[in-house]
């Protein structure tokens, strides 16, 4: 059919009466009431998060992930290749324990790190990755660890090739 590419009026009802019933289904709550409005995760979908450098993403996405693990019990597969692996794991830490990592005791330093290497599986950055080879290294973090989300900082560092360098 020449026009099989135009949605049809099937497709479209079924999400047009959950809206007007409202039930379409919400995201996961990051449990902050001033941001539910406006972000929620939800599985099998693509976000995007657009910002000048050095203005806070890394931060806000820490958070992002510490809360959903901590309230939704969910685990993240991360790819960051403009950042040192050990800032990463540093922010996730920081994070969870709500404080710089100096200021945390080495009891619960060692709880919270164990906690983070267990639900935030970070992809090594000691060498030029394509984004098809993120994607195939969080398919394995899917099937080794069972992450619920991939994240995927810094995409304009990706060449837009199929293969790595």
């Amino acid at each position: 059919d020449q026009l099989s590419f135009v949605s049809g009026r099937e497709e479209e009802n079924e999400y047009l009466e959950q809206a007007r019933k409202g039930d379409i289904p919400l995201g996961y709550s990051l449990g902050w009431k001033e941001l539910d409005d406006f972000i929620r995760l939800k599985k099998n979908s693509f976000g995007y998060i657009l910002g000048l450098d050095n203005i806070g993403k890394s931060t806000f996405l820490s958070s992002i992930m510490v809360a959903s693990n901590i309230i939704h019990g969910l685990k993240w597969g991360i790819s960051s290749p403009e950042s040192n692996v050990t800032i990463t794991r540093r922010n996730l830490i920081e994070a969870e324990a709500g404080k710089p990592i100096s200021q945390t005791d080495k009891a619960e330093y060692e709880k919270i790190l164990k906690n983070s290497r267990s639900n935030y599986h970070i992809i090594k950055n000691d060498k030029h990755l394509s984004i098809d080879d993120v994607l195939k290294r969080g398919r394995v973090l899917f099937e080794q660890y069972g992450i619920d989300f991939l994240l995927i900082e810094g995409f304009f560092f990706f060449p837009l090739l199929n293969k790595s360098p």
